[in-house]
């Protein structure tokens, strides 16, 4: 057992050198690393005095980053004093960072790479109030993590406690709910959404091209025509082998990047909290304590539902921008497991013999011909010359009705004493659930339209930037449902976050 006395000021492990020496260097490099490219290809063509010189000066800038990351390692102390963690760093301009434990939101642990090697972990601090990370320890040892991650979890425990003691009971055994093994990955990864691998891969492309272009533009253009020519010339087989070959390469790009982001993963419940452990070349552990969760989500798709999985996130309080990283997002959960989830967060709560209710058939006929003019217009304008496309926009009105009839179809919510449960989606399908008393914010809506046809629309925000509507319902059940949840949130005096 780790007794590390959090009142004496502390230092990161002394491996953290290692560490501020990389992200100095890793931020200068990607700014300049152009200009080495260049001076290393054209290294033949200069004089013998150039290049001593070009040397000398690398090895004088690795030593400024040496230096610079011993006394940054140096001068960097932490401790806990009068329920505050304390953080002094700087040597040129000195910081003191004090950062109430009752304002402390999360606390999460991960491992890149180089932090296996060195076996140090980062620490991640986020706290309320703030639009940005609050504090991040970049390598303290194991032991060293957890002891802290410990001290700031049992005061944020007490206090939720002593403010609450209606939440969700504390338990402190561990309960393992799902682990994933390495098929289930590659399951996953087939049935992910290859078009943002293709735009991952893009975006890439693009960056090394336009970074390059300027200094190679002859060597570049020259290249890109010869391409251009080769597909002109290459025949209908040639291209057809070329465009399943590359499909194939993105769904393995996209298996690569799941069992990456999510190799060993494993979901568990301990000591009044979820706790998420995944990833290969980046360790992440994610913790949520139970009174923090804000709302739970579920996705699915064709493919998922004739494998019987579902993507499940559950995200808790904390600000937009930092929201992503502090969810948990478990890529491959069967149907039984996210009933047990469900049941772990939402006790007692039964949603099969209760009403779903529609939005009205004016939602469907507003997304057809939403659908219809914004392909049709554009069209028209810029391509009424030719006949084929008249044949192309008379099939998209077909297309177009069957794609807003399922949105139509698949948008609904359901309600309780307890929960709000919410769902849409066109070919995917994506379901949130939610305590009532939970909600943020509510708005009631109602434009000229649907003013004329007796209709409104809810919208619900969450705390940590997710928004939820309910739009095209009866005006009578709108204004019900709207009373309905401001009674919640107003009258129940449970701790939201």
């Amino acid at each position: 057992m780790n007794n590390t006395d959090f009142s004496i000021p502390q230092r990161q492990s002394p491996k953290g050198i290692i560490l501020f020496f990389g992200l100095t260097f890793k931020k200068i490099f990607k700014a300049i690393w152009p200009i080495f490219v260049i001076i290393l290809l054209k290294s033949g063509s200069v004089s013998n005095q150039k290049q001593t010189v070009f040397y000398a000066i690398i090895a004088v800038f690795f030593v400024i980053l040496i230096v610079n990351a011993i006394l940054s390692y140096l001068n960097f102390y932490f401790f806990i004093k009068n329920d505050e963690l304390v953080v002094e760093k700087g040597y040129l301009k000195k910081i003191k960072l004090s950062i109430p434990l009752d304002r402390i939101q999360t606390i999460n642990t991960h491992q890149n790479f180089i932090q296996q090697l060195l076996n140090v972990v980062a620490l991640e601090i986020d706290t309320a109030g703030t639009s940005h990370q609050e504090l991040k320890f970049h390598a303290l040892t194991k032991e060293h993590a957890e002891a802290l991650q410990l001290k700031l979890s049992a005061f944020s425990s007490r206090h939720s406690t002593s403010n609450d003691s209606d939440e969700n009971s504390f338990v402190s055994d561990k309960k393992t709910i799902l682990q994933l093994s390495t098929s289930d990955l590659i399951k996953v990864g087939i049935s992910e959404n290859h078009i943002k691998s293709l735009l991952l891969i893009y975006l890439f492309v693009n960056g090394i091209y336009q970074q390059l272009h300027d200094f190679f533009k002859t060597s570049i253009d020259s290249a890109s025509e010869q391409a251009g020519g080769f597909l002109e010339n290459s025949g209908l087989l040639f291209i057809t082998f070329l465009a399943i070959f590359f499909l194939l390469m993105l769904i393995v790009f996209s298996v690569l990047l799941v069992i990456l982001k999510y190799f060993d993963l494993n979901f568990s419940r301990q000591d009044g909290a979820f706790v998420l452990k995944s990833g290969l070349l980046n360790k992440k552990d994610i913790v949520i304590p139970f009174s923090k969760i804000q709302i739970v989500s579920w996705e699915t798709n064709p493919i998922r539902k004739w494998m019987d999985f579902v993507s499940v996130h559950i995200t808790q309080a904390s600000n937009s921008q930092v929201k992503k990283k502090q969810a948990i997002i478990i890529p491959g959960c069967s149907s039984l497991h996210l009933q047990n989830i469900q049941s772990e967060i939402f006790p007692d709560t039964d949603t099969s013999e209760l009403t779903k209710h529609l939005s009205h058939p004016m939602y469907f006929i507003r997304l057809w011909i939403f659908r219809i003019f914004i392909v049709v217009i554009p069209l028209i304008i810029l391509f009424y010359e030719f006949w084929y496309i008249y044949v192309f926009m008379g099939a998209w009105v077909i297309i177009s009705a069957f794609l807003s009839y399922l949105s139509f179809k698949k948008r609904y919510f359901i309600i309780n004493p307890q929960i709000l449960q919410t769902a849409k989606g066109t070919i995917e399908q994506e379901f949130s659930r939610f305590f009532n008393y939970k909600i943020q914010t509510i708005k009631f809506k109602q434009n000229i339209f649907q003013r004329r046809r007796n209709l409104a629309s809810i919208v619900i925000y969450i705390s940590g930037g997710k928004r939820i509507k309910i739009p095209y319902i009866h005006h009578e059940l709108a204004t019900e449902l709207y009373n309905y949840l401001l009674y919640c949130t107003e009258s129940n005096n449970k701790k939201w976050m």
